[in-house]
């Protein structure tokens, strides 16, 4: 892989990863601005997920949100999948059997693979960028 097609990897995943975050924020936003910012503090502090964390901790911060809410994490979760859906311009799939942590990684599937981008030298050995 070159330098070039790493970096288009690591920018698309930069970009869920801020798409995520965002979509988290979104939602618990909905709950209010002091419960937004105590739930980011019960996180960190009791279960050591940092808000910029959260994506590449993903299963820990779904098992956080399902031990703060119980029940209620469902409806949270499914509007979070549904934040990033909007964000990432997919169709979020309502009857999907995955779980919070499986679903946000088929997405980042989905989307790494949408953005994926291919090193193409021209007949004039110039290099282009061809998006799939």
């Amino acid at each position: 892989m070159t330098a070039l097609v790493r970096w288009f990897v690591m920018k698309a995943c930069q970009e869920f990863d801020e798409a995520l975050l965002s979509a988290i924020d979104i939602t618990f936003q909905s709950l209010g601005e002091s419960c937004r910012h105590a739930i980011y503090f019960y996180l960190e502090t009791t279960f050591r997920v940092e808000r910029e964390k959260i994506p590449d901790k993903i299963t820990e911060f779904d098992d956080a949100v399902r031990t703060i809410f119980k029940d209620g994490a469902v409806l949270l979760e499914k509007s979070i999948l549904n934040n990033l859906s909007e964000k990432l311009g997919l169709k979020p799939k309502n009857e999907s059997t995955l779980d919070f942590a499986e679903a946000v990684l088929k997405i980042r599937t989905v989307v790494s693979e949408r953005k994926s981008f291919e090193v193409i030298p021209s007949t004039e050995t110039q290099i282009k960028v061809a998006e799939r």
